[in-house]
């Protein structure tokens, strides 16, 4: 078993195990066979979040992808494709309809579970020893920071424009419109993000 949640909303226990299932529980019958299954994904499965406004459960494991699933008729909604590892952990930004991924190589991604696509890929590029992973991904809502582990806890914290005073510090490496937000995205050699007003040009967040 990889994981194990009580969510009140659904009155279930979901667990997730290496065999590829994802069980539903109703606590009260809880000795006996679990009262659904979910069995979509074709090898183990690491991890899954469910979204109380959206009334979706988002599952990951050893395949590429992420399967969104509707949790009362179990009916597929969509896969998510863009990790080219393994997904290890999911989290939730319930405000802004964001699920948040971490593959295996250290890739953070943002989805739009309204649509159904990436928004935002982060690489982390640091070598961390004695293992070059990162074991674990957290979104906190108070902060509006993703935070992630390995030997250490590492966040992200996004800067407003009074606590910045420059831009970039290093060579830009790339720009890109992301018209989901009507910004330009710029990146740095050092490995920093900024994300730019498209009307007036000023720097709106930096990470």
């Amino acid at each position: 078993v990889t994981k194990i949640k009580y969510y009140e909303d659904l009155n279930m226990l979901l667990t997730s195990s290496l065999d590829g299932f994802i069980h539903m529980h109703d606590l009260e019958t809880l000795q006996y066979r679990p009262k659904k299954t979910f069995n979509l994904h074709l090898k183990g499965i690491n991890s899954f979040v469910y979204s109380v406004k959206h009334k979706q459960v988002a599952s990951c494991g050893e395949e590429r992808h992420i399967i969104l699933w509707e949790p009362y008729t179990l009916t597929n909604l969509a896969y998510l494709n863009g990790h080219n590892t393994s997904v290890t952990n999911l989290d939730i930004n319930e405000e802004n309809c964001h699920l948040i991924s971490l593959g295996t190589d250290k890739v953070v991604k943002i989805w739009d579970t309204k649509h159904y696509e990436c928004l935002f890929t982060i690489i982390d590029r640091m070598t961390y020893r004695p293992e070059d992973i990162l074991s674990a991904l957290t979104y906190d809502p108070v902060t509006n920071n993703i935070l992630v582990c390995s030997i250490t806890i590492k966040f992200w914290p996004f800067k407003t424009q009074e606590e910045i005073k420059t831009s970039h510090e290093a060579p830009v490496s790339f720009a890109k419109y992301n018209h989901h937000f009507d910004a330009v995205v710029s990146g740095d050699d050092a490995g920093f993000i900024a994300v730019w007003d498209i009307e007036n040009g000023k720097l709106m967040s930096k990470f």
